[in-house]
């Protein structure tokens, strides 16, 4: 589950935070996470909440704001107030992994809420995560025969197609979000044309690509896949567009990266694929001045091996998600260490193809350590 924090909001809505104190913990995670994707929080107002809503909605814009440790701490408290809030720890589980990458904290904290909370599916599919992540055979395993409540279905199933997906099982990821589809889940449009180019099935791909961008103009994964789609299509100009509005918005695409420096290469335009190719893991301007000038040796067939080949590791995958990075580039054969540094992006795998990159310092202290998360969640 993404983090995203859009629109505005009423002052009404984070006012609603407070009814949720009176119900059940699983219609308070659902109508939270309803509140949480279309609100943008104002931090005065949430502070005369109660708590431990207070807590909880000040911990995600702490979150979205890169203040990790601080978002952390919060979630402890707010989790700690009593037993029937223990499920907000799901999302100091995906703090973990998503932002640290510590991934055996992750699990531990997965593992008590899918024991306290049976019902939260969420955690499931969270921890199939982590099994992709960590190259387990079978990774899909935890969300088989996984039952839902009727409202939950279309949410499930797009989440479970997109595991799927990123899994590299396109039959199965298209069972799934076909139905979900059908119920009318945005995200599932997202996965499904994903799956279909995939498949080769680009045009067809793309119709999904374009239905949620319709409704969504800034979705980013959607903005990859479709200019990914676009090139397949010989469609440059429109490629362009696409690549260069995620990038624009998030500078963290590597995915965006790489197709954008495919297009690069079909213009015949070498050395605006090489900008790109730096780009594929960010580590300050100086790095990839060094990675242009190492690279200068790659001729245009060369380069275009070496993307295509990153697009076929990626077996779907087009998030920026470091957990996911490991995933994909493992899948590619390629030995990394239990955490990839902060900013490392393809960096692993293109050391393993012998393409001259900075040492790992270059890349920057990790933006929190175990000790460190381990004392937040005390």
């Amino acid at each position: 589950m993404s983090a995203k924090l859009a629109g505005t909001a009423a002052g009404g809505e984070v006012q609603e935070a407070e009814s949720l104190l009176d119900l059940d913990p699983v219609r308070a995670f659902r109508h939270f996470r309803d509140l949480y994707l279309k609100a943008d929080f104002d931090e005065k107002r949430l502070r005369a909440l109660k708590s431990p809503w207070k807590e909880f909605w000040l911990s995600a814009l702490a979150w979205n704001s890169g203040r990790v440790e601080d978002s952390l701490k919060l979630i402890d408290k707010a989790s700690g107030f009593s037993e029937r809030h223990f499920w907000m720890r799901y999302y100091a589980a995906e703090i973990l992994m998503r932002r640290v990458d510590l991934y055996r904290l992750a699990r531990g904290e997965i593992q008590a809420v899918i024991k306290k909370c049976p019902w939260l599916w969420e955690a499931r599919c969270l921890w199939t995560e982590t099994l992709l992540a960590c190259g387990v055979d079978d990774p899909l395993k935890a969300v088989r025969g996984v039952r839902v409540p009727e409202t939950s279905k279309a949410s499930f199933l797009a989440w479970r197609g997109a595991l799927a997906l990123w899994s590299g099982s396109y039959d199965a990821a298209l069972a799934d979000l076909d139905v979900s589809a059908a119920l009318q889940n945005p995200d599932a449009l997202c996965w499904r044309g994903g799956t279909r180019v995939a498949l080769g099935k680009v045009r067809e791909g793309k119709e999904d690509l374009d239905k949620l961008l319709a409704m969504d103009p800034h979705d980013p994964e959607a903005l990859v896949w479709r200019g990914e789609a676009n090139r397949l299509l010989g469609r440059l100009p429109e490629s362009l567009a696409d690549l260069d509005a995620v990038i624009a918005q998030s500078g963290d695409k590597p995915w965006a990266h790489v197709n954008r420096a495919l297009v690069h290469l079909a213009k015949r335009d070498l050395k605006s694929a090489r900008l790109d190719f730096a780009r594929l893991y960010p580590s300050g301007m100086q790095s990839a001045a060094a990675v242009v000038q190492a690279c200068a040796g790659l001729d245009a067939r060369a380069m275009k091996e070496l993307l295509s080949k990153t697009l076929k590791a990626g077996r779907g995958c087009r998030r920026s998600d470091p957990h996911l990075t490991v995933s994909w580039t493992r899948a590619a054969g390629v030995s990394v260490p239990a955490r990839l540094p902060r900013g490392a992006g393809l960096y692993y795998w293109l050391r393993s193809l012998k393409v001259p990159v900075p040492l790992e310092a270059d890349l920057g202290p990790p933006m929190l350590d175990e000790d460190e998360a381990l004392k937040a969640l005390s």
